[in-house]
Protein backbone atom coordinates (compact mmCIF):
# COMPACT_ATOMS: atom_id res chain seq x y z
CA UNK A 1 0.00 0.00 0.00
CA UNK A 2 1.33 3.39 -1.12
CA UNK A 3 1.97 5.90 2.04
CA UNK A 4 -0.76 7.91 1.86
CA UNK A 5 -0.27 12.10 1.43
CA UNK A 6 1.85 13.76 4.54
CA UNK A 7 -0.31 15.98 6.88
CA UNK A 8 0.62 19.66 6.58
CA UNK A 9 2.44 21.03 9.36
CA UNK A 10 0.13 23.66 10.54
CA UNK A 11 -3.14 21.36 10.60
CA UNK A 12 -1.15 18.94 12.44
CA UNK A 13 -0.37 21.47 15.27
CA UNK A 14 -3.73 22.53 15.08
CA UNK A 15 -4.94 19.03 16.05
CA UNK A 16 -2.66 18.70 18.23
CA UNK A 17 -3.22 21.71 20.05
CA UNK A 18 -7.11 20.62 20.07
CA UNK A 19 -6.10 17.64 21.92
CA UNK A 20 -3.62 19.71 24.73
CA UNK A 21 -0.41 17.65 22.86
CA UNK A 22 0.80 20.30 21.12
CA UNK A 23 4.69 19.31 22.75
CA UNK A 24 4.21 15.93 22.24
CA UNK A 25 6.49 13.58 20.51
CA UNK A 26 5.49 11.43 17.67
CA UNK A 27 5.76 7.75 19.00
CA UNK A 28 5.54 6.11 15.29
CA UNK A 29 4.70 6.56 11.60
CA UNK A 30 3.31 4.13 9.71
CA UNK A 31 1.90 4.02 6.55
CA UNK A 32 -1.66 4.81 7.21
CA UNK A 33 -1.07 6.73 10.93
CA UNK A 34 0.88 8.98 13.14
CA UNK A 35 0.63 8.48 16.26
CA UNK A 36 1.00 9.87 19.56
CA UNK A 37 1.40 9.38 23.52
CA UNK A 38 -2.39 11.17 24.49
CA UNK A 39 -1.83 9.98 27.89
CA UNK A 40 -1.29 6.65 30.40
CA UNK A 41 -3.79 4.90 28.78
CA UNK A 42 -4.47 6.06 24.92
CA UNK A 43 -2.99 6.92 21.88
CA UNK A 44 -3.96 9.53 19.54
CA UNK A 45 -3.77 8.53 15.89
CA UNK A 46 -3.65 10.65 12.80
CA UNK A 47 -5.08 9.48 9.57
CA UNK A 48 -5.05 11.07 6.33
CA UNK A 49 -7.73 9.91 3.60
CA UNK A 50 -11.07 12.00 3.72
CA UNK A 51 -14.51 10.28 4.06
CA UNK A 52 -13.61 6.61 2.92
CA UNK A 53 -10.92 6.61 5.37
CA UNK A 54 -13.09 7.59 8.10
CA UNK A 55 -16.16 5.08 6.76
CA UNK A 56 -12.84 2.38 7.49
CA UNK A 57 -12.44 3.68 10.60
CA UNK A 58 -15.58 3.23 11.87
CA UNK A 59 -16.07 -0.14 10.71
CA UNK A 60 -12.85 -0.78 12.60
CA UNK A 61 -14.24 0.70 15.62
CA UNK A 62 -17.46 -1.67 15.28
CA UNK A 63 -15.06 -4.43 14.34
CA UNK A 64 -13.08 -4.11 18.05
CA UNK A 65 -16.66 -3.93 19.80
CA UNK A 66 -18.09 -7.40 17.67
CA UNK A 67 -14.97 -9.68 19.28
CA UNK A 68 -16.06 -11.23 22.43
CA UNK A 69 -13.29 -13.32 23.17
CA UNK A 70 -9.76 -12.78 22.83
CA UNK A 71 -7.17 -14.21 25.09
CA UNK A 72 -5.07 -11.19 24.08
CA UNK A 73 -5.59 -7.48 24.38
CA UNK A 74 -6.45 -5.83 21.15
CA UNK A 75 -7.24 -2.34 20.56
CA UNK A 76 -10.16 -0.14 21.24
CA UNK A 77 -11.53 2.64 19.52
CA UNK A 78 -12.94 5.49 21.97
CA UNK A 79 -13.27 8.33 19.34
CA UNK A 80 -13.15 9.25 15.62
CA UNK A 81 -13.29 13.35 14.66
CA UNK A 82 -13.03 14.84 11.50
CA UNK A 83 -10.43 17.87 11.07
CA UNK A 84 -10.78 18.38 6.99
CA UNK A 85 -8.89 15.45 5.28
CA UNK A 86 -7.29 14.83 8.54
CA UNK A 87 -8.62 11.94 10.90
CA UNK A 88 -8.08 11.84 14.66
CA UNK A 89 -8.77 8.53 16.29
CA UNK A 90 -8.48 8.34 20.20
CA UNK A 91 -7.56 4.63 21.08
CA UNK A 92 -6.49 2.58 23.64
CA UNK A 93 -2.51 2.65 24.42
CA UNK A 94 -1.80 -1.22 25.33
CA UNK A 95 1.17 -2.23 27.57
CA UNK A 96 4.65 -3.38 26.10
CA UNK A 97 6.63 -2.88 23.69
CA UNK A 98 6.77 -4.28 19.27
CA UNK A 99 8.78 -7.97 19.69
CA UNK A 100 10.84 -6.31 16.73
CA UNK A 101 12.53 -4.00 19.46
CA UNK A 102 13.80 -7.15 21.30
CA UNK A 103 14.58 -9.51 18.53
CA UNK A 104 18.14 -8.29 17.02
CA UNK A 105 19.84 -8.32 20.53
CA UNK A 106 18.77 -12.23 20.91
CA UNK A 107 20.32 -15.25 20.22
CA UNK A 108 20.71 -18.71 20.81
CA UNK A 109 18.02 -20.16 23.50
CA UNK A 110 16.80 -16.31 23.72
CA UNK A 111 15.70 -16.27 20.24
CA UNK A 112 13.74 -19.52 19.98
CA UNK A 113 11.83 -18.20 23.05
CA UNK A 114 11.20 -15.21 21.26
CA UNK A 115 10.23 -16.60 18.19
CA UNK A 116 7.99 -19.48 19.90
CA UNK A 117 6.50 -16.39 21.74
CA UNK A 118 5.33 -14.70 18.14
CA UNK A 119 4.70 -18.33 17.12
CA UNK A 120 2.24 -18.55 20.16
CA UNK A 121 0.48 -14.88 18.96
CA UNK A 122 0.16 -15.71 15.77
CA UNK A 123 -1.69 -18.99 16.55
CA UNK A 124 -3.69 -17.31 19.09
CA UNK A 125 -5.13 -15.24 16.83
CA UNK A 126 -7.57 -18.56 15.90
CA UNK A 127 -9.18 -18.44 19.06
CA UNK A 128 -11.00 -14.80 18.49
CA UNK A 129 -14.21 -15.40 18.46
CA UNK A 130 -17.02 -11.92 17.34
CA UNK A 131 -20.88 -11.70 17.98
CA UNK A 132 -22.02 -12.05 14.50
CA UNK A 133 -20.06 -13.73 11.97
CA UNK A 134 -19.25 -11.33 9.31
CA UNK A 135 -21.69 -10.57 5.94
CA UNK A 136 -18.44 -10.31 4.06
CA UNK A 137 -14.82 -11.85 3.95
CA UNK A 138 -12.94 -9.05 3.43
CA UNK A 139 -13.35 -6.06 6.50
CA UNK A 140 -13.19 -2.99 3.90
CA UNK A 141 -14.65 -3.97 1.34
CA UNK A 142 -16.95 -1.26 -0.17
CA UNK A 143 -18.83 -3.43 -3.20
CA UNK A 144 -19.33 -7.05 -1.12
CA UNK A 145 -17.13 -9.10 -3.99
CA UNK A 146 -16.34 -10.59 -0.63
CA UNK A 147 -20.00 -11.54 0.11
CA UNK A 148 -19.62 -14.72 2.38
CA UNK A 149 -23.15 -15.39 1.38
CA UNK A 150 -22.22 -16.19 -1.95
CA UNK A 151 -19.13 -17.83 -2.00
CA UNK A 152 -16.40 -19.86 0.39
CA UNK A 153 -13.39 -17.90 1.38
CA UNK A 154 -11.49 -20.55 -0.76
CA UNK A 155 -13.22 -19.48 -3.48
CA UNK A 156 -13.41 -15.80 -2.48
CA UNK A 157 -9.54 -15.62 -2.39
CA UNK A 158 -8.62 -17.60 -5.04
CA UNK A 159 -10.47 -15.30 -7.33
CA UNK A 160 -8.98 -12.62 -5.78
CA UNK A 161 -5.74 -14.32 -6.66
CA UNK A 162 -6.18 -14.26 -10.08
CA UNK A 163 -7.20 -10.72 -10.42
CA UNK A 164 -3.77 -10.08 -8.50
CA UNK A 165 -2.18 -12.75 -10.56
CA UNK A 166 -3.50 -10.95 -13.95
CA UNK A 167 -1.82 -7.40 -12.85
CA UNK A 168 1.55 -8.62 -10.94
CA UNK A 169 2.03 -11.76 -13.83
CA UNK A 170 4.39 -10.19 -16.15
CA UNK A 171 6.75 -8.80 -13.70
CA UNK A 172 6.87 -12.38 -11.90
CA UNK A 173 7.48 -14.43 -15.52
CA UNK A 174 10.49 -11.95 -16.38
CA UNK A 175 11.62 -13.90 -13.16
CA UNK A 176 10.25 -17.50 -13.93
CA UNK A 177 9.15 -18.35 -17.30
CA UNK A 178 6.57 -21.17 -15.96
CA UNK A 179 4.96 -18.42 -13.42
CA UNK A 180 1.92 -18.07 -15.55
CA UNK A 181 1.50 -22.11 -15.07
CA UNK A 182 2.13 -22.34 -11.51
CA UNK A 183 -0.03 -19.48 -10.37
CA UNK A 184 -2.69 -21.23 -12.38
CA UNK A 185 -2.23 -24.47 -10.24
CA UNK A 186 -1.98 -22.62 -7.49
CA UNK A 187 -5.37 -20.73 -7.99
CA UNK A 188 -7.04 -23.95 -8.46
CA UNK A 189 -5.16 -25.79 -5.40
CA UNK A 190 -6.99 -23.31 -3.17
CA UNK A 191 -10.26 -23.11 -5.02
CA UNK A 192 -10.32 -27.20 -4.20
CA UNK A 193 -8.86 -26.28 -0.45
CA UNK A 194 -11.47 -28.28 2.44
CA UNK A 195 -13.71 -26.37 3.85
CA UNK A 196 -12.16 -24.77 7.00
CA UNK A 197 -13.78 -23.41 10.31
CA UNK A 198 -13.21 -19.18 9.55
CA UNK A 199 -11.70 -16.82 11.91
CA UNK A 200 -10.36 -13.21 12.08
CA UNK A 201 -7.49 -12.80 10.02
CA UNK A 202 -4.72 -9.32 11.35
CA UNK A 203 -3.76 -9.80 7.52
CA UNK A 204 -0.03 -8.04 8.70
CA UNK A 205 1.52 -9.80 11.60
CA UNK A 206 4.80 -9.21 11.90
CA UNK A 207 6.73 -8.85 14.73
CA UNK A 208 6.30 -4.92 15.11
CA UNK A 209 2.82 -6.04 15.36
CA UNK A 210 2.91 -8.24 18.70
CA UNK A 211 3.63 -6.72 21.74
CA UNK A 212 5.44 -7.61 24.69
CA UNK A 213 6.14 -6.80 28.24
CA UNK A 214 9.39 -5.71 29.57
CA UNK A 215 11.22 -8.68 30.45
CA UNK A 216 9.88 -10.18 27.19
CA UNK A 217 8.18 -12.96 28.25
CA UNK A 218 4.87 -12.42 27.75
CA UNK A 219 2.44 -10.82 25.15
CA UNK A 220 0.78 -7.91 25.97
CA UNK A 221 -1.43 -7.42 22.61
CA UNK A 222 -1.91 -7.54 18.92
CA UNK A 223 -2.25 -3.73 17.27
CA UNK A 224 -3.29 -2.58 13.64
CA UNK A 225 -5.28 -4.15 12.39
CA UNK A 226 -7.23 -2.88 9.37
CA UNK A 227 -6.42 -2.48 5.90
CA UNK A 228 -5.54 -5.95 5.71
CA UNK A 229 -8.10 -7.25 7.94
CA UNK A 230 -10.09 -10.05 6.67
CA UNK A 231 -12.35 -13.28 8.42
CA UNK A 232 -11.52 -16.26 6.71
CA UNK A 233 -8.96 -19.88 7.07
CA UNK A 234 -6.53 -18.88 10.09
CA UNK A 235 -3.78 -20.45 7.88
CA UNK A 236 -3.30 -17.11 6.00
CA UNK A 237 -2.25 -15.35 9.17
CA UNK A 238 0.25 -18.38 9.72
CA UNK A 239 1.70 -17.92 6.31
CA UNK A 240 1.95 -14.02 6.51
CA UNK A 241 3.42 -13.92 9.71
CA UNK A 242 6.07 -16.85 8.85
CA UNK A 243 6.70 -15.17 5.31
CA UNK A 244 6.89 -11.57 7.21
CA UNK A 245 9.18 -12.44 9.57
CA UNK A 246 12.67 -10.73 9.37
CA UNK A 247 11.77 -10.30 5.90
CA UNK A 248 14.38 -7.94 4.53
CA UNK A 249 17.12 -9.89 6.75
CA UNK A 250 20.34 -10.33 4.80
CA UNK A 251 19.93 -14.15 6.17
CA UNK A 252 15.91 -14.05 5.68
CA UNK A 253 16.29 -17.85 3.64
CA UNK A 254 18.18 -19.55 6.72
CA UNK A 255 15.75 -17.63 9.03
CA UNK A 256 12.87 -19.19 7.30
CA UNK A 257 14.14 -22.42 7.23
CA UNK A 258 15.59 -22.65 11.16
CA UNK A 259 11.49 -21.66 11.61
CA UNK A 260 9.68 -23.80 9.31
CA UNK A 261 10.09 -26.92 11.46
CA UNK A 262 8.36 -25.13 14.67
CA UNK A 263 5.43 -23.63 12.10
CA UNK A 264 4.54 -26.92 10.68
CA UNK A 265 5.14 -29.28 14.09
CA UNK A 266 1.75 -26.75 14.90
CA UNK A 267 -0.31 -27.81 11.74
CA UNK A 268 -2.18 -31.22 10.77
CA UNK A 269 -0.81 -32.64 7.60
CA UNK A 270 -3.85 -31.07 5.32
CA UNK A 271 -2.86 -27.88 6.88
CA UNK A 272 0.65 -27.90 5.88
CA UNK A 273 -0.64 -28.34 2.18
CA UNK A 274 -2.70 -25.17 2.92
CA UNK A 275 -0.23 -23.20 4.50
CA UNK A 276 2.19 -23.63 1.67
CA UNK A 277 -0.73 -22.79 -0.58
CA UNK A 278 -1.10 -18.96 1.42
CA UNK A 279 2.76 -18.64 1.66
CA UNK A 280 3.02 -18.30 -2.09
CA UNK A 281 -0.16 -16.81 -2.44
CA UNK A 282 0.39 -14.22 0.60
CA UNK A 283 3.37 -12.94 -1.49
CA UNK A 284 2.39 -12.92 -5.01
CA UNK A 285 -1.03 -10.70 -3.38
CA UNK A 286 1.27 -7.87 -1.36
CA UNK A 287 4.07 -7.84 -4.50
CA UNK A 288 3.06 -4.44 -5.01
CA UNK A 289 1.12 -3.07 -1.91
CA UNK A 290 4.32 -0.26 -1.63
CA UNK A 291 5.30 0.12 -5.31
CA UNK A 292 5.90 3.77 -5.92
CA UNK A 293 5.90 2.61 -10.14
CA UNK A 294 3.84 0.96 -12.54
CA UNK A 295 6.60 -1.57 -12.56
CA UNK A 296 6.92 -3.07 -8.88
CA UNK A 297 10.62 -4.75 -9.62
CA UNK A 298 12.47 -2.74 -8.04
CA UNK A 299 10.84 -2.15 -4.65
CA UNK A 300 12.13 -4.13 -1.65
CA UNK A 301 8.68 -5.56 -1.08
CA UNK A 302 8.15 -7.40 -4.47
CA UNK A 303 11.54 -8.61 -4.51
CA UNK A 304 10.79 -10.38 -1.25
CA UNK A 305 7.96 -11.68 -3.35
CA UNK A 306 10.17 -13.04 -5.56
CA UNK A 307 12.14 -14.63 -3.59
CA UNK A 308 9.25 -16.55 -1.77
CA UNK A 309 8.07 -16.96 -4.84
CA UNK A 310 11.35 -18.79 -6.09
CA UNK A 311 11.53 -21.13 -3.40
CA UNK A 312 10.68 -24.75 -5.40
CA UNK A 313 10.47 -26.55 -2.37
CA UNK A 314 7.12 -24.32 -1.60
CA UNK A 315 5.75 -25.27 -4.62
CA UNK A 316 6.43 -28.96 -4.23
CA UNK A 317 4.32 -28.73 -0.66
CA UNK A 318 1.63 -26.56 -2.24
CA UNK A 319 0.96 -28.06 -4.87
CA UNK A 320 1.27 -32.26 -4.16
CA UNK A 321 -1.18 -34.64 -5.20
Amino acid sequence: MPTLNPIQHDQRQRILRFYGLEHASLLASGTEADVYARDEKTLLKLYTGGERRAEQLELLRDFYRGIVHTTIPLPTIHDIRRFEMVIAVIETRLEGRPLDDYLPNLQGADLERAENLYLDAVFSMKELRLKETPSRYFLFDKITLSDSSRQSFASFYAASLREKSTHVGPFFQSFDSDFSFKAEALITAIQNQPRAALSIIHGDLFPGNILVNEVGDRVTGIIDFGSFTQFGNFLLDVAGAFGFYKMYDPDHKAIRAALLPRVLSRLTETEQGMFFQFLLANAIMTSDFYAQDVDPRNDGHFQWAVDIVSDVYYWQKALRA
